[in-house]
């Protein structure tokens, strides 16, 4: 009985301690519970704080944006009517320009007017530009077929009035290409390339000359225009330059219309790329040739 009376005594002392550290743990728990309801509370009141702070700046950022909007509309309505209203009394000046030059023959007179004539022809490319990034942004895409040799007369009509020297331009356009794309957007890719070779040309070269070749390769056409000019900085193949960095040579040229360039063909889902292979500069642009409408 006395062994009885010890285990029992033994378990019971083992029972104590067992409840004692249950107890204990029982404590703590509940001290960590009280801490977690504690810090939770905290963490919702944050939560909440900061779920109206979000929600406030979110209508601020609202407010901002309709405000944004109805600047660029402002912006864009005011950049369309001034260059429209400019343009009416330039193809005036041009009309008056054109019929002094075919009735007048005083040497003096008509340089003069045709240094006029060459102004009036820069402002409208001003205009033209100013149109076309307004359009790259916010414009949607007109799509219809493209008529590339009644594009290139109308370029090179424009570009010979504005650079009177001698360059022999060597075009080339694929009889059966077919081209369904925006005609504005077009233009402006080639009147800009166009226009750069140009400007880029070196006069003093026994041969200056300008190619433009346009081509179709499967579902893309090709066009491209290369000169034998100046010259650009850079040996190997590249994106197009970004706004007002110029990667030729001429001083005098911003690079506004490279820029142009790369942005017109981007609006297209094409790429445009430069590279320079014996004495000749070339810029080449690469489109779908059906773009839908957006």
């Amino acid at each position: 009985s006395g062994v009885i009376i010890v285990l029992i005594s033994g378990l019971a002392f083992m029972v104590y301690q067992s409840n004692r550290y249950v107890k204990r743990v029982n404590s703590q728990l509940s001290d960590a519970k009280v801490t977690i309801e504690a810090q939770h509370h905290t963490l919702s009141n944050k939560q909440a704080i900061l779920d109206e702070e979000v929600k406030k700046k979110r209508s601020e950022l609202q407010i901002a944006l309709e405000r944004l909007q109805d600047v660029n509309k402002e912006l864009d309505g005011f950049i369309y009517s001034t260059a429209h209203n400019i343009r009416g009394p330039l193809a005036v000046l041009n009309g008056m320009c054109n019929y002094i030059q075919d009735t007048l023959e005083d040497k003096d007179v008509l340089q003069s007017v045709y240094a006029v004539d060459q102004t009036i022809e820069k402002v409208n490319t001003i205009i033209n530009r100013l149109l076309v990034i307004n359009k790259i942004y916010n414009s949607r895409i007109s799509v219809s077929q493209i008529h590339f040799h009644l594009i290139l007369d109308n370029i090179l009509l424009v570009a010979n009035k504005l650079y009177p020297f001698k360059v022999e331009v060597d075009k080339s356009i694929q009889q059966d290409l077919y081209l369904l794309s925006d005609p504005d957007l077009i233009q402006v890719i080639l009147s800009n390339l166009i226009h750069n070779s140009f400007k880029n040309i070196d006069s003093n070269k026994p041969d200056p000359t300008i190619k433009i070749r346009i081509a179709q390769e499967g579902n893309f056409i090709n066009m491209m225009v290369s000169d034998n000019g100046t010259g650009i900085n850079h040996v190997q193949p590249g994106d197009l330059q970004g706004f007002f960095v110029s990667p030729t040579n001429n001083e005098s040229t911003t690079g506004l219309g490279l820029y142009i360039v790369k942005k017109s063909v981007e609006k297209l889902n094409g790429r445009s790329f430069w590279y320079s292979k014996d004495g000749y500069t070339s810029f080449e642009v690469i489109i779908p040739s059906t773009l839908e409408a957006a």
